[in-house]
This record gives C-alpha cells, sequence and structure tokens, in this order.
C-alpha cells in the first residue's frame, strides 16, 4: 500500500482459504491476511480479490521466467538499482 498511489487499486489474485490449522504461522492457521487497511483508507485505495485460472497463471510464469514479458513495464512502474 506504501507502493500504490493515492486513488490507485491494489489486486489480490490467488485461492485463499478460511482457515489452515497445520499452517506455521498463526495467522495462517486462522485465515488471517494482515493488511494495512488504515493506509488504504487514507489514499483512497480500491481492493479487488479473486480466484487465478491456474493454466493462465501457469503461462504467465513461464512467460516471466523466459523473459518473454518485461514485468516492471507491464505494471508501469520503475525499477530501482
Amino acid at each position: 500500500m506504501a507502493l500504490t498511489r493515492a486513488g490507485g487499486a491494489i489486486g489480490i489474485p490467488g485461492l485463499y482459504v478460511t482457515d489452515d490449522p497445520g499452517a506455521k504461522e498463526s495467522n495462517a492457521q486462522k485465515g488471517v491476511l494482515g493488511l494495512r487497511i488504515g493506509l488504504g483508507w487514507a489514499k483512497s485505495h480500491s481492493f479487488g480479490t479473486g480466484s487465478v485460472p491456474c493454466f493462465d497463471t501457469i503461462a504467465t510464469y513461464v512467460a516471466i521466467l523466459h523473459d518473454k514479458v518485461n514485468v516492471a513495464k507491464a505494471v508501469n512502474v520503475t525499477v530501482c538499482h
């Protein structure tokens, strides 16, 4: 949220479960995702969540791994070295 400009949107794609009793972290055991909602509210962020189709995701990862996609350019960021 610190990197997203005011009025920006944050997407949280993935498959989430309500709880995972066998997880190592206590938050994961309860299905809790730690977000600084106050900061997002102060900057008027929009939030979106949802499942990601596995085949689309795998194809995207393969494209990234084989340098077919410039991730920084795709999400409009500048990489600082």
